[in-house]
Formats: C-alpha cells, structure tokens, sequence
C-alpha cells in the first residue's frame, strides 16, 4: 500500500466506515478501495507537475533521479585524512540531462573547491547547479553531508500549482475509470495533498477564480497530507462542467 492509499484508508476508517477493502479487483486494478459495498475509491497524491521538453511529468521525478546520484558522489568522496567535517547544499533547476560525465565533472569540482577551501559561498557548477560547502569544526561518521537539498522549481503561487494538479489528477483518473463506472453504485476520488499542507474551506474559495474543471467521478475530496481532520469535499466547485484542455 503506497503513503497515500495509507493515508486515505485513516481518513475513511476516521471518517465512520468499517467495511474497508483495499484493491477489490485484485492487485494494481482500479479502483484502490471499496466501500459500503459499492463505493469505489481511487485515491491520488495531488502533486506539482512541470513542463520540460514539451511534456507534463511530476516534480519530483527529477529529484528521485538526481539527488541519489548526488549522495553517492559524496559518499565516493570520503576522506579519512580530511581532520574536519562538510556540511553541502544542493540547489537546482530544470533541465538536467543525468550523464556520467555531469556527474564527474560534479564530482571533480566538489574536490577542487575543497583542496582550495572555498566554503560558505555559492559555488555555481553550471546554469542548473549550484552547490555550497560548509567546513565544521569537528570530524563526524561523515566527511561530506548533504544538508539542504533546493529544488528552485518548486517556488511559486499555492493556487496556481493547486489548480494544475487538481486538472491534472482528475483528468487522468477519469479516464482511467471510465470503463469501470458501471460496476459501481458510485465512483469517488480522493486526493492527498502534497502541494500545500492546509486544506480547509479557505482552501475552497481559493479555487473560485479558476475555471470549472470536468469530472466523471460522483465525489471529489482533497485530504491534508498531514492531518486527516482537515479536508473538504470539492463539490459543487468541481463537477460536469466546463472541461479545462490544457493538460491534454
């Protein structure tokens, strides 16, 4: 069960329903749970998505891909003569192309700004890249230490980023649904919010100034990633209505 689908199970157990099945059409097949015997639900983290080379994929794909590679360069980097520690900062931005030869050159660069003691300044790798050193004062498990980790792309406007994911999200798993809707009294979509950790009725006006956005699901709910006590349900603002083609 993904973080999310744990999470959504909390807030219907919290929400009164004992009769909870996960996966009712076996493993991978929507939707990811039933109710009440005839209720499907199928949940989706709401997530930031960004445009890069003409498609839409989720923010953090970069940051899986990237900042792992990053670790182990300064895993590889350990230096036992080294008498003190490093604290680093990662900072960057799309596009990266992940090669072998980005991440040695990375790599050669975090050595010679070591051996010529360049700390606590912004040490700009390339157009995508930027990286801090920061020398301690004592000698820990660890010669380097990624500390803070900057992703510049996701800066910007809550309601804006909110809004796009939220087309994003319901466009996808309506179509995905579609061809189950009659095997369900109901069809229901919860999204846990990875944008924004408030979700309330402020949340709901928000969305008032952006355009209706088409849904075949009966309910719509967005749930706080960080407390199940705070959602709401996104009906009427969200319903059978204008369809927003942007994300097609």
């Amino acid at each position: 069960m993904k973080q999310e689908e744990r999470k959504v199970r909390e807030f219907l157990i919290n929400q009164g329903y004992n009769s909870i099945m996960f996966e009712p059409l076996g493993k991978s097949k929507p939707p990811d749970f039933l109710i009440e015997g005839n209720i499907g639900i199928e949940v989706r983290r709401l997530n930031k998505h960004i445009k890069t080379n003409e498609s839409i994929e989720p923010i953090e794909n970069l940051q899986y891909k990237f900042v792992p590679k990053f670790k182990q360069i300064l895993k590889e980097l350990e230096n036992t003569d080294l008498p003190y520690s490093i604290y680093v900062s990662l900072n960057y931005k799309r596009p990266i192309k992940i090669t072998n030869r980005l991440l040695l050159e990375l790599k050669n660069s975090i050595i010679s700004s070591t051996k010529a003691e360049i700390f606590s300044v912004n040490i700009k790798f390339n157009k995508q890249i930027t990286y801090s050193l920061y020398k301690t004062e004592f000698k820990s498990d660890q010669t380097y230490e990624l500390r803070l980790i900057s992703d510049n792309d996701s800066l910007g406007n809550v309601q804006d980023v909110r809004y796009d994911a939220l087309v994003i999200a319901i466009n996808e798993k309506s179509k995905k649904l579609k061809d189950i809707k009659s095997s369900f009294s109901k069809l229901w979509l919860i999204l846990v919010d990875d944008i924004f950790s408030r979700v309330d009725n402020t949340t709901k006006w928000d969305l008032q100034k952006y355009p209706k956005i088409k849904s075949n699901f009966d309910r719509i709910i967005l749930v706080s990633k960080v407390d199940v006590n705070m959602w709401i349900d996104l009906y009427p603002w969200i319903g059978k209505l204008k369809y927003d083609p942007r994300f097609d």
